[in-house]
């Protein structure tokens, strides 16, 4: 059910929490809020990523893994028969023959990268993805460098705040090889007070999150796992409209999401309309 709190359906062991917060100790050992923004601009979510995999991977050895120095396929090669690099380096290769790539920005920079896995390898691939549940934020100052105290917000993450993402990544959703894994995870954002308005606020840069604890995990593997995007408060037929106000997908995402769930086999537009509205109902 979209509208869920993540803890009911997502909720991970002891362990695993224990496992991530071992990884942030791992990775902060010498961290000084000073230091770590000293250079701001310099930093771009270094931290998010380098705990993600170590939690995911302690072994160092299966990190950064040159697939393109590995594989020759007859689409890498150049006029002369040899091989070309393309460069491709997969965050963590394991010994099952599984690829992680971690993500903590948008999933577009990846398409090319992903396509380029399930054609020429035969690795299963996971795009692992990070969604703040409770976040803290900071802020800033850019011209001293000074720190606020943190805040905590509100909203807490649920898993429709990656709907904006999928667009992406669509034709690779339902490929037998290819699964998303989205990390529920309590963050500090930090945010630089150099936006447009008088605070400094609307508009502003973020420049770091640094994770606190592993709250959640959601796998999306099959069509099946992508029913957690069909509140059931849907029911019957139902329109683009009605579908954002249950879910809070808002703007293009709304439509973008009603054609992956169509395309999934898990809805289908009826053909009907309601006031020049397309009508769609759960299949």
């Amino acid at each position: 059910m979209a509208n869920k709190d993540i803890l009911y359906d997502y909720s991970v062991s002891e362990s695993e929490k224990e496992n991530f917060r071992r990884a942030c100790s791992e990775v902060f050992a010498n961290r000084n809020d000073e230091r770590l923004f000293a250079g701001i601009g310099t930093f771009n979510e270094k931290q998010l990523h380098a705990v993600i995999k170590r939690y995911l991977s302690p072994d160092f050895t299966r990190h950064e893994i040159k697939l393109a120095d590995s594989i020759e396929t007859e689409s890498n090669s150049d006029a002369s028969g040899k091989s070309s690099c393309l460069g491709y380096v997969a965050d963590i290769l394991t010994e099952e023959g599984d690829i992680y790539e971690v993500q903590t920005g948008s999933l577009y920079p990846l398409r090319g990268k992903l396509m380029w896995y399930l054609k020429n390898t035969e690795y299963y691939i996971s795009v692992v993805y990070p969604v703040p549940y409770i976040r803290w934020l900071r802020w800033i100052e850019p011209d001293s460098g000074k720190i606020s105290p943190k805040r905590r917000c509100p909203k807490r993450g649920g898993i429709t705040d990656i709907a904006h993402e999928l667009y992406w990544i669509r034709e690779f959703i339902g490929d037998r090889r290819f699964s998303l894994r989205v990390l529920f995870i309590d963050m500090e954002e930090y945010r630089i007070r150099n936006g447009w308005d008088k605070s400094g606020k609307r508009g502003s840069e973020r420049y770091e999150r640094i994770p606190v604890e592993l709250e959640g995990t959601a796998f999306l593997n099959g069509a099946e796992d992508y029913r957690a995007f069909l509140p059931d408060t849907l029911c019957g037929l139902f329109t683009a409209s009605q579908y954002a106000k249950a879910t809070g997908i808002r703007g293009k995402s709304t439509y973008s999401m009603l054609k992956i769930l169509c395309g999934l086999g898990l809805i289908e537009h009826t053909g009907e309309k309601k006031r020049k509205s397309a009508l769609y109902r759960i299949i």
